[in-house]
């Protein structure tokens, strides 16, 4: 189970693979967490192999007359299912590699909402601006579509968020009740605003 979930974190989080070992070498880890995002790796990959599937029959490259056909000589249906694929697979192992890298080494910050920008059918990013370690930063995070109109409402105000402290640029909101949940290491006491 460690390789699996070293492996995702290669392809997710590559940033924070060092500190996990380092974690790991001092037997820092919460074991639940590793499984929690272990699913979440798992369910993400076998969703992306069932989208190549429905991708290879909607394009004619499988077909099921009698019996399950799988016809690789089509030039058009494998490279593109596999390209499709492939993409939202690592996109989706980036997303909760970010979470997981946020979460365990993250602090929080009351960040003000600058408004938001499309990103072309694939939801939106919430921009904002806030204050760490004496630098001002400015960055986003993703939200999904069919939110937009609340975070619009927020432009001006403030937010509770969970940033990186290596990498600042990485932001989630920050929910406290999740907090334990989602940080991999048991020493770490809950993060609280100052």
């Amino acid at each position: 189970m460690s390789f699996l979930f070293e492996f995702f974190l290669h392809v997710g989080a590559r940033d924070f693979l060092p500190y996990y070992k380092e974690l790991k070498s001092e037997g820092r880890i919460k074991s639940g967490v590793v499984s929690y995002y272990l699913l979440r790796f798992l369910g993400y990959s076998l969703l992306s192999i069932a989208i190549a599937v429905l991708l290879l029959w909607v394009l004619g490259g499988l077909t099921f007359d009698g019996g399950i056909k799988l016809d690789l000589t089509l030039n058009v249906p494998v490279p593109i299912s596999l390209l499709v694929s492939l993409y939202l697979w690592w996109t989706m192992i980036e997303m909760v590699g970010n979470t997981l890298h946020i979460y365990s080494r993250g602090g929080i910050a009351k960040a003000t909402v600058m408004g938001t920008k499309s990103r072309m059918g694939r939801g939106f990013n919430v921009l904002l601006r806030f204050e760490a370690d004496g630098e001002v930063i400015e960055t986003s995070f993703n939200k999904q579509i069919g939110q937009k109109s609340y975070w619009d409402s927020l432009g001006g105000q403030g937010l509770d968020i969970i940033y990186a402290e290596d990498n600042p640029e990485l932001t989630l909101e920050y929910k406290p009740a999740t907090f334990v949940d989602r940080c991999l290491d048991k020493d770490r006491p809950e993060l609280k605003l100052s």
